[in-house]
């Protein structure tokens, strides 16, 4: 009878090492997900110094990029989600007033491609739009009229370009009305970027100096803006089925009373259900910084998420890929100066990821395949802004 039990107490023993050992090596290979930067920084050392630059994605996920060295304007390309690079083409030269904050833009539609710029005149900082297309996928450019024939004072800026496969959609800031200290939205449509038609004031009184950020969809079109009084973000949306401008809405109703101009535009992009995200600043006391909101009525309403920053975070950007929303935004710290990532993936987890940058970085994203890729601006050891790019990506890593 001893043995019996004996033998029943070794088995049980036994059985709980086994379930032990198998709970214990469960647990040692428990998984998270977490936002990674995979690969080495890209510097895109035949450039040289930068001063403005822009990506856009095509619908053939090709990756388009629009540089500008004051000097010169390039356009490079990559078919790898940004692992090799095409040899940099000179697509213009001259002088530009294009800058980090007032951007050159580029956008793709089909074979052809449009790219913006700022010029320069005898007045210091002014200068008007500059137009380059190509029409053979970004081997051969040529300059064209720009559409904003409205502005005698051939003084525009703040360009911000969508495309599809329908043409280009342009739009811009200028003070045609002569108001000094506001400007007015203009748009102008093209289907091959060479013959515009007429340019198209959307509203007036704004604010002077803030990026507008627009996307695209079937049947709509959205510009996010910064107004003058008060200085809180809006969005405006063009219904393409009926080519009607729907009334502008305010995208977070911080009701920010400011005398200046806070150089701080905002972000706005897509996910596949249809919901708009943007991202917008403002320097109202107390709740200064970005702030992330959402809409699932096209841009009709918008619901307050929650704060991303203090009035430290600046130079916002974001893209969506599948149900995944990646922000950028730089910041200064005590450790200097920091580009910040926030992940919020389908299921609303949240991710962040953060890394060094010497000077203001003005962090770009966009989609890379199942991925995402990142740009911005460093400097090297002679003061000078380089372009730098690099993958994020989302990992299983393992936890104990």
């Amino acid at each position: 009878m001893r043995r019996r039990l004996t033998y029943r107490y070794l088995l049980i023993v036994f059985a709980l090492v086994i379930q032990n050992g198998c709970s214990q090596d469960k647990f040692e290979h428990k998984e998270e997900r977490v936002l990674t930067f995979p690969g080495e920084t890209s510097q895109f050392d035949d450039l040289g110094a930068v001063t403005s630059f822009d990506v856009f994605v095509g619908s053939d996920n090709k990756i388009h990029l629009a540089v500008d060295t004051d000097a010169s304007r390039y356009y490079l390309y990559s078919e790898d989600g940004g692992g090799h690079w095409s040899t940099p083409l000179k697509v213009a030269s001259g002088k530009s007033n294009s800058k980090q904050g007032n951007d050159i833009q580029i956008a793709a539609s089909q074979d052809k491609l449009l790219m913006v710029w700022k010029g320069q005149s005898e007045l210091p900082g002014w200068g008007a739009a500059q137009l380059a297309v190509s029409t053979d996928r970004g081997q051969n450019w040529r300059r064209v009229e720009s559409p904003a024939k409205g502005d005698l004072m051939q003084n525009q800026g703040y360009f911000s370009l969508a495309a599809d496969e329908k043409g280009f959609h342009f739009f811009w800031l200028d003070d045609r009305e002569e108001e000094g200290n506001t400007q007015g939205l203009r748009y102008a449509h093209s289907s091959n970027g060479v013959e515009w038609g007429a340019d198209e004031t959307i509203e007036t009184g704004l604010c002077t100096c803030c990026w507008v950020s627009t996307t695209l969809t079937d049947t709509k079109l959205h510009a996010l803006y910064r107004d003058e009084g008060p200085r809180d973000m809006k969005l405006v949306t063009r219904d393409l089925d009926s080519n009607r401008w729907q009334p502008s809405v305010r995208v977070g109703a911080f009701n920010w009373d400011f005398i200046g101009c806070p150089h701080q535009g905002g972000a706005l992009t897509q996910s596949v259900d249809g919901r708009l995200h943007g991202v917008v600043w403002t320097g109202k006391e107390k709740i200064a910084g970005l702030h992330y909101l959402l809409s699932s009525d096209q841009g009709a309403s918008w619901q307050y998420q929650y704060s991303l920053s203090g009035g430290e975070g600046q130079h916002v950007d974001l893209a969506s890929q599948a149900g995944n929303i990646l922000i950028a935004w730089d910041s200064q710290s005590a450790q200097g100066n920091i580009i910040q990532l926030t992940l919020k993936d389908k299921n609303d987890s949240v991710k962040k990821l953060s890394m060094s940058s010497e000077g203001f970085a003005y962090p770009r994203v966009t989609e890379s395949g199942d991925n995402f890729r990142l740009f911005w601006t460093d400097l090297d050891k002679m003061g000078k802004k380089r372009l730098k790019t690099t993958k994020v990506k989302q990992i299983n890593r393992k936890v104990k």
